[in-house]
C-alpha cells in the first residue's frame, strides 16, 4: 500500500460523525395551552427523537450526543421514560450519550439512578453521569460535565482542561450552561469559558441550555431545542451534524431542521385606516402548516374604533384555522370621537352610557387606571353595538 492510500485509511478511521441536539425536556407540561394542543406539542417532542435518529442514519452517524436536558423535570414518571427509551431503543443501530442537565441533574437517589434497576435501560443509550474521558469510537473521547444540581455554582467544563486522552485522540465536550450571556445559567461563576475548547483542546464544544441553534466559535455549538416550546427570539428546532476529520481539524456544522411545530411572534405597528389583512399579514403570508403553527401577534400603535370589530372577526376565524392563534392588544390605542358617538346614537339610552364613559376616559382629573378601564369599557360598547347592527344613526 502506497504512503497516500495508507494516510487516507488512517484519516477515513479517524474521522467521526456525530449529531448534537440538546434540551428535548420530554415531558414538558405547556399549561399555557388547552388540553389537546398541549397534548399534541408533548407528543411532538417525543417525535423529535425519530426526527433526530432519521438524520443520523443520513448522514452515517453512529453517535448522538445529546448536551443536557432530555427530561423536563426530576421526577418524571415511569411511564415517560420508558417511552423516552423505548424510542432511543428503536434506533438500534445508533448509540444516545446522555448528559443530566440543570432541568434532569443527577442527583443521589434521582432519575438516572432509576434508570436500570427500575426501569430497562436499553444496550445503547449510555447515561454520561461522571466528568470523566468516555471513548464512544477508535480514539474518539467525550469529555462530560454532567449537572449534579440545578445550580453547580462553577463552570463544571473546568476539568476538561487536564482530562487526559490518547496522544491524537479527538476530544468531544459536552456540557450544559450558559456561555456569555447564551443559556439560562443562574450565577457568574457557572457561566462556561467559552474559550474552554480552546484550553482544553477540545475539538469540538457540544453544549445545551440554550435554546436556540448558536455558533459561539469554530469549536463550540449549542445545538438548540430540537422541538420549540415557545415563542422564540433564537431560532430553535434544529440538530447538528458534526465531522471531526482528525485531531485539530476544524470541525464540519451541518444544522438539520427537526422541528414539527412552527411557533411565530411578531410585534405589530397599527396605523388608523389598516385593514385586518394588513395587521394580521403574518397569518397571510406564512407558508407554513396551519395546523401545526402557533402565532402570537403583539399590537402596538392606534386604531380606528369601527375598525375594531373587523380585526376582532378576522382574529376568530384565524384561531380556529391555526393550531393557537393570539392578538395581544395591550399596546393598541382605540381612537373614538364625537363622529363615532353619532354613528353609535344621537339619543336614548346607549348615547348616555357612551357619552359618560368618553367623559371618564378623557377625565384628566381620573388615574391613569381608571381613564383606560372606562376607555376599553367604551371600546366595547361600540363594538359589540356594531357587532349586532346597533347603531342609531
Amino acid at each position: 500500500m502506497c504512503l497516500a492510500a495508507f494516510a487516507n485509511k488512517v484519516r477515513a478511521i479517524m474521522a467521526i460523525t456525530f449529531i448534537h441536539t440538546a434540551d428535548w425536556q420530554i415531558g414538558k407540561a405547556f399549561g399555557r395551552f388547552d388540553l389537546g394542543l398541549a397534548e399534541r406539542l408533548r407528543d411532538a417532542r417525543l417525535n423529535a427523537i425519530d426526527q433526530i435518529s432519521g438524520h443520523a442514519r443520513k448522514q452515517n452517524a453512529a453517535h448522538i450526543l445529546v448536551a443536557g436536558d432530555v427530561w423536563d423535570h426530576e421526577l418524571p414518571s415511569d411511564q415517560l421514560l420508558n417511552w423516552t427509551l423505548e424510542r432511543m431503543a428503536g434506533a438500534s443501530t445508533l448509540t444516545w450519550w446522555l448528559l443530566p442537565g440543570n432541568h434532569d441533574p443527577a442527583r443521589p437517589n434521582g432519575l438516572w439512578q432509576r434508570l436500570g434497576p427500575g426501569i430497562a435501560l436499553p444496550q445503547n443509550v449510555k447515561p454520561l453521569l461522571a466528568p470523566t474521558p468516555t471513548e464512544i469510537s477508535d480514539n474518539v473521547f467525550v469529555l462530560p460535565a454532567p449537572l449534579m444540581s440545578k445550580d453547580p455554582g462553577r463552570d463544571l467544563t473546568q476539568w476538561m482542561t487536564d482530562g487526559a486522552t490518547p496522544e491524537g485522540a479527538i476530544r468531544i465536550g459536552l456540557a450544559h450552561g450558559s456561555t456569555e450571556g447564551f443559556g439560562s445559567g443562574s450565577g457568574q461563576n457557572a457561566v462556561i469559558d467559552p474559550r474552554r475548547a480552546q484550553s482544553a483542546k477540545l475539538d469540538y464544544l457540544a453544549l445545551g441550555d440554550w435554546h436556540g441553534k448558536k455558533q459561539i466559535n469554530e469549536r463550540t455549538w449549542y445545538a438548540g431545542t430540537p422541538e420549540p416550546d415557545q415563542f422564540p427570539r433564537n431560532d430553535p428546532g434544529w440538530c447538528l451534524a458534526v465531522t471531526i476529520d482528525r485531531q485539530g481539524a476544524t470541525p464540519k456544522v451541518t444544522p438539520l431542521r427537526t422541528a414539527t411545530f412552527t411557533w411565530i411572534a411578531e410585534d405589530v405597528d397599527v396605523r388608523s385606516g389598516m385593514s385586518s389583512d394588513d395587521i394580521l399579514h403574518v397569518a397571510q403570508s406564512s407558508n407554513t402548516t396551519a395546523q401545526k403553527t402557533l402565532i402570537e401577534l403583539t399590537l402596538r400603535g392606534r386604531i380606528r374604533v369601527q375598525d375594531t370589530a373587523n380585526l376582532h372577526c378576522a382574529v376568530a376565524k384565524k384561531r380556529d384555522a391555526f393550531a393557537y392563534f393570539e392578538v395581544r392588544e395591550d399596546g393598541l390605542q382605540t381612537l373614538i370621537d364625537t363622529r363615532d358617538l353619532d354613528r353609535l346614537d344621537h339619543a336614548g339610552s346607549l348615547r348616555v352610557a357612551a357619552d359618560t364613559l368618553k367623559a371618564q376616559a378623557d377625565d384628566a382629573s381620573r388615574t391613569p387606571d381608571q381613564r383606560q378601564d372606562a376607555h376599553q369599557a367604551l371600546t366595547l360598547l361600540y363594538t359589540l353595538a356594531q357587532s349586532n347592527g346597533g347603531f342609531g344613526a
